[in-house]
């Protein structure tokens, strides 16, 4: 786990962990928020435990689009829009083949592959249930 602290010249919180190798490394998180610095470090802390596991890097198309949202989120840019859009770039790289549903579609699919395994009173009561989540 690693150790956040500010040095006195800086208003940034900085995280200190250990590296791939074991060495003990300090690096700025770029945050005054603490909250954010953890979130932070711990992203520090799984590339490093990716790295150690040997894990490779991530492909290049990953790296992409991932490096493009930091940068606008770094330049507070980054609306829900882009990263709705990240997360499609994101599945589709993953798995060519995923389909998006919108919520009606997915609903009507769950309830009828739940046919098989409930009683039929209680498949009859879903589409009552899916009305009052909308």
């Amino acid at each position: 786990m690693s150790t956040l602290f500010k040095n006195a010249n800086s208003p940034f919180w900085r995280a200190r962990f250990f590296d791939h190798d074991g060495k003990r490394v300090s690096r700025t998180t770029g945050t005054k928020s603490k909250r954010e610095a953890r979130r932070v470090a711990a992203g520090f802390e799984a590339a490093e435990n990716a790295s150690r596991n040997g894990a490779g890097r991530l492909s290049a198309t990953y790296e992409k689009v991932l490096q493009r949202v930091v940068r606008d989120a770094e330049a507070s840019k980054l609306k829900l829009a882009d990263t709705e859009t990240c997360v499609r770039e994101i599945h589709k790289i993953a798995d060519p083949e995923f389909k998006e549903f919108a919520l009606g579609e997915f609903w009507e699919q769950w309830i009828t592959e739940q046919e098989t395994h409930v009683t039929a009173s209680t498949v009859n009561g879903y589409p009552d249930a899916v009305r009052w989540c909308e």
